[in-house]
């Protein structure tokens, strides 16, 4: 499996309209895929999709919704990540703090999850999901183990849940796939592996 990371799209800019719009396009797509790869990583801000108060911005959602369609058209697979959540950045530079003590921040964090398994759950055979990117600080590991477990628990309840539930996005399906999966990074290609397994799908 070979992938490209889509960095700087919707996640790390100034989140203009006409980069949210103009920064990758479908010809971006159909260039990925013929250079022979098979999937891409899409890191998304919290602020592209999320409001502060958490509701969600479903003119964000539509932008996913479209980068999928395309990856759907090309014969791709997707990883959607998210890179900065309330609370929280890899990025010391973003000035996000309070995440691993704050239960309001990780409501609103779970919130974003429930709402990607409730509308892109009946895409586990093509897309993934990657809960946060780069938590490497050891003394934030016990908070998230903790919240990690939970957002997984929250992500496959709903995906069994009721159509109604699912209403709040879209479609609901139950979140599973044959795989567990891992990423590696290297020379600017992010490598998945993958070996085949009956548990359900890995959520990073």
């Amino acid at each position: 499996y070979r992938g490209v990371n889509l960095g700087g799209w919707m996640s790390q800019c100034d989140y203009s309209d006409e980069r949210l719009r103009g920064f990758i396009t479908e010809a971006d797509f159909a260039r990925i895929r013929s250079w022979g790869f098979d999937h891409v990583r899409i890191p998304i801000d919290y602020n592209v999709i999320q409001r502060e108060d958490g509701t969600m911005k479903q003119e964000g959602l539509a932008r996913i919704d479209g980068a999928l369609a395309l990856c759907d058209k090309y014969g791709l697979h997707a990883v959607l990540d998210l890179h900065k959540t309330q609370g929280f950045s890899f990025d010391a530079g973003e000035h996000e703090a309070g995440f691993f003590e704050s239960e309001a921040y990780q409501e609103k964090f779970y919130a974003i999850w429930e709402c990607f398994a409730a509308r892109y759950g009946a895409r586990h055979e093509s897309v993934m999901f990657e809960l946060l990117n780069e938590v490497t600080e050891k003394d934030y590991l016990p908070a998230w183990k903790r919240i990690s477990r939970e957002a997984v628990r929250r992500i496959r309840a709903l995906g069994r849940g009721s159509a109604s539930r699912a209403r709040r996005c879209a479609a609901s399906a139950p979140l599973r796939r044959r795989y567990m999966c891992c990423w590696a990074a290297t020379a600017g290609t992010a490598r998945r592996r993958c070996r085949s397994s009956t548990r359900p799908m890995t959520i990073m």
